[in-house]
């Protein structure tokens, strides 16, 4: 049994991140697997565990993996960076 995902805290940049990432990944309607996949085939391959870490605002990406990102969840890297 999976433990309730973390709730990001939208009040710091972390959490916007966090909940944008995983609305984006559920709007695209894929699991935080082929995310990653996605991410392997866009060229910058990372672990389970490091996509969950960014999607509960544990973790930030490198810069470098923000265009592999926006490749596997289908967006444009301004959508993908959040506002205030």
């Amino acid at each position: 049994m999976n433990p309730a995902p973390k709730v990001p805290d939208d009040a710091k940049y972390s959490g916007r991140l966090a909940g944008r990432l995983r609305s984006l990944r559920e709007k695209a309607g894929i699991s935080v697997e082929q995310a990653v996949e996605g991410m392997a085939a866009a060229g910058y391959p990372i672990g389970v565990q490091t996509y969950y870490g960014w999607e509960n605002g544990r973790r930030q990406p490198n810069w470098d993996a923000v265009p592999a990102l926006a490749t596997c969840l289908g967006v444009g890297i301004r959508t993908l960076i959040p506002s205030k």
